[in-house]
Protein backbone atom coordinates (compact mmCIF):
# COMPACT_ATOMS: atom_id res chain seq x y z
CA UNK A 1 0.00 0.00 0.00
CA UNK A 2 3.05 1.97 0.60
CA UNK A 3 4.45 1.65 -2.77
CA UNK A 4 1.01 1.98 -4.66
CA UNK A 5 0.64 5.65 -2.59
CA UNK A 6 3.70 6.72 -3.19
CA UNK A 7 3.41 6.24 -7.08
CA UNK A 8 -0.06 7.87 -6.95
CA UNK A 9 1.72 10.72 -5.30
CA UNK A 10 4.56 10.96 -8.19
CA UNK A 11 1.89 10.71 -10.88
CA UNK A 12 -0.77 13.17 -10.15
CA UNK A 13 0.50 16.27 -11.59
CA UNK A 14 1.13 14.81 -14.64
CA UNK A 15 -1.85 13.86 -16.21
CA UNK A 16 -2.60 10.80 -17.60
CA UNK A 17 1.11 9.38 -17.08
CA UNK A 18 0.90 5.39 -18.60
CA UNK A 19 4.12 3.74 -19.52
CA UNK A 20 5.57 0.00 -19.44
CA UNK A 21 7.54 0.85 -16.62
CA UNK A 22 4.39 1.83 -14.36
CA UNK A 23 2.27 -0.67 -16.23
CA UNK A 24 4.60 -3.34 -15.19
CA UNK A 25 5.16 -1.73 -11.41
CA UNK A 26 1.21 -1.98 -11.03
CA UNK A 27 0.94 -5.82 -12.02
CA UNK A 28 3.71 -6.82 -9.67
CA UNK A 29 1.88 -4.95 -7.09
CA UNK A 30 -1.24 -6.70 -8.00
CA UNK A 31 0.34 -9.96 -7.77
CA UNK A 32 1.75 -9.25 -4.25
CA UNK A 33 -1.35 -7.94 -3.16
CA UNK A 34 -2.93 -11.00 -4.45
CA UNK A 35 -0.56 -13.86 -3.10
CA UNK A 36 -0.47 -11.89 0.07
CA UNK A 37 -3.95 -12.17 0.86
CA UNK A 38 -3.56 -15.70 0.34
CA UNK A 39 -0.77 -15.79 2.88
CA UNK A 40 1.75 -17.30 0.16
CA UNK A 41 4.59 -14.81 0.91
CA UNK A 42 6.89 -17.25 -0.85
CA UNK A 43 4.98 -16.66 -4.80
CA UNK A 44 5.07 -12.73 -3.85
CA UNK A 45 9.01 -13.00 -3.62
CA UNK A 46 9.56 -13.04 -7.46
CA UNK A 47 7.63 -9.86 -7.99
CA UNK A 48 8.89 -7.76 -5.28
CA UNK A 49 12.39 -8.78 -6.63
CA UNK A 50 11.31 -7.40 -9.81
CA UNK A 51 9.81 -4.17 -8.44
CA UNK A 52 13.46 -3.18 -6.21
CA UNK A 53 15.51 -4.36 -9.03
CA UNK A 54 13.77 -3.20 -12.36
CA UNK A 55 10.54 -1.60 -12.33
CA UNK A 56 11.01 1.02 -9.62
CA UNK A 57 14.37 2.38 -11.41
CA UNK A 58 12.68 2.17 -14.61
CA UNK A 59 9.58 4.19 -13.77
CA UNK A 60 11.68 6.63 -11.47
CA UNK A 61 13.76 7.67 -14.73
CA UNK A 62 10.89 7.81 -17.52
CA UNK A 63 8.70 9.81 -14.28
CA UNK A 64 11.85 12.12 -14.27
CA UNK A 65 11.78 12.79 -17.64
CA UNK A 66 7.92 13.55 -18.00
CA UNK A 67 8.25 15.54 -15.31
CA UNK A 68 11.08 17.42 -16.81
CA UNK A 69 9.13 18.24 -19.52
CA UNK A 70 5.78 19.22 -18.04
CA UNK A 71 7.61 21.47 -16.11
CA UNK A 72 9.21 23.06 -18.90
CA UNK A 73 5.72 23.33 -20.35
CA UNK A 74 5.82 20.30 -22.56
CA UNK A 75 9.00 22.65 -24.52
CA UNK A 76 11.93 20.87 -25.34
CA UNK A 77 13.73 24.49 -26.23
CA UNK A 78 12.86 24.97 -23.09
CA UNK A 79 14.49 21.84 -21.58
CA UNK A 80 18.07 22.55 -23.58
CA UNK A 81 17.42 26.35 -22.64
CA UNK A 82 17.50 25.38 -18.34
CA UNK A 83 20.39 22.88 -19.40
CA UNK A 84 22.81 25.62 -20.79
CA UNK A 85 23.19 27.03 -17.28
CA UNK A 86 23.30 30.42 -18.57
CA UNK A 87 24.63 33.56 -16.91
CA UNK A 88 22.20 34.76 -14.38
CA UNK A 89 21.99 38.01 -15.83
CA UNK A 90 21.44 36.38 -19.14
CA UNK A 91 18.63 34.20 -17.75
CA UNK A 92 16.68 36.60 -16.67
CA UNK A 93 16.66 39.46 -19.81
CA UNK A 94 15.80 36.18 -21.94
CA UNK A 95 13.52 33.57 -20.54
CA UNK A 96 10.28 34.57 -20.50
CA UNK A 97 10.72 35.80 -23.90
CA UNK A 98 11.95 32.56 -25.06
CA UNK A 99 9.60 30.82 -23.60
CA UNK A 100 6.94 32.19 -25.61
CA UNK A 101 8.43 32.51 -29.05
CA UNK A 102 10.08 36.29 -28.55
CA UNK A 103 12.92 35.34 -29.99
CA UNK A 104 14.56 38.07 -31.22
CA UNK A 105 13.02 39.88 -28.12
CA UNK A 106 14.58 37.24 -26.29
CA UNK A 107 18.30 38.41 -27.97
CA UNK A 108 18.06 41.95 -27.94
CA UNK A 109 16.65 41.67 -23.98
CA UNK A 110 20.43 39.76 -23.07
CA UNK A 111 22.57 41.82 -24.91
CA UNK A 112 20.74 44.97 -23.33
CA UNK A 113 21.63 43.31 -20.41
CA UNK A 114 24.92 42.37 -20.99
CA UNK A 115 25.43 46.11 -22.01
CA UNK A 116 24.14 47.43 -18.71
CA UNK A 117 26.04 44.66 -16.77
CA UNK A 118 29.39 45.60 -18.37
CA UNK A 119 28.39 49.65 -17.28
CA UNK A 120 27.83 48.26 -14.07
CA UNK A 121 31.22 46.66 -13.35
CA UNK A 122 33.73 49.28 -15.59
CA UNK A 123 31.09 52.69 -13.61
CA UNK A 124 31.10 53.61 -17.21
CA UNK A 125 27.68 55.92 -17.62
CA UNK A 126 28.40 58.01 -20.52
CA UNK A 127 29.12 55.69 -23.15
CA UNK A 128 26.91 52.65 -24.49
CA UNK A 129 26.86 49.88 -27.11
CA UNK A 130 30.68 49.77 -29.33
CA UNK A 131 31.67 52.66 -27.73
CA UNK A 132 31.61 51.71 -24.13
CA UNK A 133 33.25 48.28 -25.09
CA UNK A 134 35.92 49.76 -26.78
CA UNK A 135 36.96 51.95 -23.99
CA UNK A 136 36.44 49.59 -21.22
CA UNK A 137 38.40 46.46 -22.64
CA UNK A 138 41.20 48.43 -24.02
CA UNK A 139 44.41 46.57 -24.08
CA UNK A 140 46.44 49.27 -23.47
CA UNK A 141 44.52 51.29 -20.69
CA UNK A 142 41.71 49.46 -19.59
CA UNK A 143 38.51 49.77 -16.89
CA UNK A 144 38.66 45.89 -17.14
CA UNK A 145 41.17 43.65 -17.64
CA UNK A 146 40.50 40.12 -18.75
CA UNK A 147 44.01 39.10 -17.83
CA UNK A 148 46.94 39.87 -16.34
CA UNK A 149 48.41 41.97 -19.81
CA UNK A 150 51.70 40.79 -18.94
CA UNK A 151 52.39 38.76 -21.91
CA UNK A 152 52.00 39.49 -25.74
CA UNK A 153 49.31 36.81 -25.76
CA UNK A 154 47.32 38.61 -22.50
CA UNK A 155 46.76 41.27 -25.22
CA UNK A 156 45.87 39.35 -27.74
CA UNK A 157 43.31 38.02 -25.35
CA UNK A 158 42.35 41.60 -24.36
CA UNK A 159 41.76 43.18 -28.01
CA UNK A 160 40.36 39.56 -29.41
CA UNK A 161 37.71 39.93 -26.84
CA UNK A 162 37.40 43.65 -26.91
CA UNK A 163 36.21 43.00 -30.54
CA UNK A 164 33.88 40.53 -29.88
CA UNK A 165 32.26 42.90 -27.28
CA UNK A 166 32.11 45.63 -29.73
CA UNK A 167 30.43 43.33 -32.36
CA UNK A 168 28.38 42.05 -30.30
CA UNK A 169 26.71 45.53 -29.43
CA UNK A 170 27.25 46.53 -33.38
CA UNK A 171 25.95 42.87 -35.10
CA UNK A 172 23.45 41.67 -32.55
CA UNK A 173 21.87 44.10 -30.37
CA UNK A 174 22.03 46.97 -32.73
CA UNK A 175 19.76 45.61 -35.66
CA UNK A 176 17.51 43.78 -33.02
CA UNK A 177 17.07 47.04 -31.89
CA UNK A 178 16.71 49.08 -34.94
CA UNK A 179 14.57 46.99 -36.64
CA UNK A 180 11.70 44.53 -36.65
CA UNK A 181 14.39 41.35 -37.29
CA UNK A 182 12.55 38.18 -37.52
CA UNK A 183 13.89 34.95 -35.83
CA UNK A 184 11.94 32.26 -35.47
CA UNK A 185 15.01 29.81 -35.20
CA UNK A 186 14.92 28.25 -31.27
CA UNK A 187 18.33 27.15 -32.08
CA UNK A 188 19.70 29.92 -33.22
CA UNK A 189 18.40 32.05 -30.73
CA UNK A 190 20.06 29.51 -28.13
CA UNK A 191 23.09 30.31 -30.02
CA UNK A 192 23.12 33.72 -29.27
CA UNK A 193 22.04 33.30 -26.27
CA UNK A 194 25.02 31.15 -24.82
CA UNK A 195 27.41 33.59 -26.72
CA UNK A 196 26.42 36.27 -24.59
CA UNK A 197 26.55 34.12 -21.28
CA UNK A 198 30.41 33.38 -22.35
CA UNK A 199 30.67 37.21 -22.38
CA UNK A 200 28.91 37.67 -19.35
CA UNK A 201 30.56 35.35 -17.68
CA UNK A 202 34.32 37.12 -18.94
CA UNK A 203 32.75 40.46 -17.30
CA UNK A 204 33.05 38.20 -13.87
CA UNK A 205 36.27 36.95 -14.32
CA UNK A 206 37.75 40.52 -15.13
CA UNK A 207 39.17 42.83 -12.71
CA UNK A 208 39.39 46.87 -12.29
CA UNK A 209 42.70 48.27 -13.69
CA UNK A 210 45.19 48.87 -11.19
Amino acid sequence: DRVKGLVSIAVEDLGDFESESLQNLNRHLHFIEHYTKKGDFDSCSKDADDIVESDLPAFISELTKTKQVSEAGGNAEMILYRSLHLHPIIKRASESLFKSGHYADAIFCAYKALCNYVKERSEVEDLDGQSLMARVFDEEKPLLKLNPLRSRSDKDEQTGFKLLFMGAMTGIRNPKAHENVVQEDPNRTLEYLVFASLLAKRVDESSKKD
